[in-house]
């Protein structure tokens, strides 16, 4: 992981683009989820230009390599991708 800073838009960005769906719950929490893989990605309600905290970029990471979706060094390229 790289000292950069990441925002909740990037990782969003890159959850929407896996194929993850995002639901907002009424406590200002947002949940990404993937079916396929029984994945669920809790966050506080962060606003898209937010950086996210290394605690939930770490969560992320950690759990789309364990569940097969992405490798730890796919992760961060794609996480430094330029917007499309």
């Amino acid at each position: 992981m790289t000292n950069e800073i990441i925002t909740f838009g990037q990782l969003r960005r890159l959850l929407l683009d896996l194929g993850f769906v995002e639901k907002k719950l009424p406590e200002g929490h947002i949940v990404f989820g993937h079916k396929a893989s029984d994945c669920l990605l809790p966050f506080p309600a962060y606003k898209p230009k937010e950086p996210l905290k290394w605690h939930h970029l770490a969560l992320a990471r950690a759990q789309l390599d364990y569940r097969g979706l992405l490798s730890r060094e796919a992760f961060e390229r794609r996480l430094h991708e330029p917007a499309a």
